[in-house]
């Protein structure tokens, strides 16, 4: 592997709540389409707890580019 470690670290979330959606399916009988949007509920429901608010506005933050972004072409960047 190229990336090593770094490329396998993202899935191992997604492969948990892959198999705590086939537990909910198979071991509570509950069906694939609604184990599955259950598991979305919950994911969102940790997202709003972390982020403390439903939409949190993020125009006018620096990003990963603004060091970029001069007086030449700053008026390519619209807000």
């Amino acid at each position: 592997m190229i990336l090593g470690w770094r490329a396998v670290s993202p899935s191992l979330p997604v492969a948990r709540l892959s198999w705590v959606t086939a537990w909910l399916n198979v071991r509570l009988g509950i069906l694939q389409l609604l184990a599955s949007i259950l598991v979305m509920i919950a994911l969102y429901s940790i997202n709003l707890r972390i982020m403390g608010a439903p939409n949190v506005a993020l125009i006018g933050l620096p990003t990963v580019f603004s060091p970029f972004i001069n007086g030449d072409n700053a008026r390519l960047i619209q807000y």
